[in-house]
């Protein structure tokens, strides 16, 4: 009998050990999130006037995402062109995402760029980040991936116009990953 219960009072503090340990871990882990998301909301991606720029119309901002789990990072812009009829679009979306470590966005950036070659003409860059392509699909869509570190910025423009500028995609792009 004594020995059940000396297994019990072990048994209860390695559970109140490990449930301690879990809540710090726990707690550390919304802490850093939550400091994570404040560094993260500083940063400057895509803005609006850049925005007009590569759409060459005026555009607002349809959709924004922040998002924190388990290291990985994810941030959305989706911008979209201003137009008088409603038969017209103009679409543009930047993806930012930071992965725990960069042999993960190495593994990633092959696996995309080997869809991507399977559905459109791939054009390695140069100067931007790490490695970097241009895609574009049957529709002739540009999306642009970049790689730098551990760091994914992804950039496509659909609905394109005659207006809509490849050159000030680039440029853009180019900022961003220079400053982040």
């Amino acid at each position: 009998m004594k020995k059940i219960f000396l297994v019990l009072i072990a048994f209860s503090l390695s559970i109140y050990t490990f449930s301690s340990s879990f809540n710090s871990q726990t707690n550390k882990g919304i802490e850093q999130s939550k400091k994570d998301s404040t560094l993260f909301r500083s940063y400057k991606f895509i803005t609006l006037s850049d925005a007009e720029k590569i759409l060459e119309k005026p555009v607002h901002l349809r959709d924004s995402l922040y998002k924190f789990s388990s290291g990985h990072l994810i941030y959305k812009l989706n911008y979209v062109a201003n137009y008088k009829d409603s038969t017209s679009k103009g679409l543009l979306y930047f993806e930012f995402e930071q992965w725990p470590d960069s042999a993960t966005t190495k593994h990633l950036y092959q696996v995309l760029k080997t869809q991507q070659e399977k559905i459109g003409v791939v054009t390695p860059l140069k100067n931007l980040g790490d490695e970097a392509y241009l895609m574009k699909d049957v529709m002739n869509y540009p999306f642009l991936l970049i790689r730098k570190g551990r760091k994914f910025f992804k950039f496509q423009v659909s609905y394109i116009t005659n207006d809509t500028s490849l050159n000030e995609l680039t440029k853009v792009a180019k900022k961003i990953v220079e400053t982040h």
